[in-house]
């Protein structure tokens, strides 16, 4: 069950993403990271797109790093 538990698959649209809707739980941060450093090498995402999705992305790694610090 441990390992079930630690290698869950979550699965969240853009979209989802976007709007505030992934939770925020400290274990997806480095998830989070890892979809934005991706993102950022598409080329296929490109002018507002890209800006606004690399900031949603942004902003809810933030929300997940200042939980993840609180005791």
């Amino acid at each position: 069950l441990n390992a079930f538990q630690s290698n869950l698959v979550f699965f969240f649209s853009p979209t989802q993403v976007f709007n505030g809707e992934a939770p925020t739980s400290a274990a997806l941060l480095p998830k989070l990271a890892e979809v934005r450093l991706l993102l950022s090498k598409d080329p296929t995402l490109q002018g507002e797109a890209r800006t606004r999705v690399l900031t949603a992305l942004d902003e809810q790694i933030a929300r997940v790093a200042v939980l993840k610090s609180s005791p």
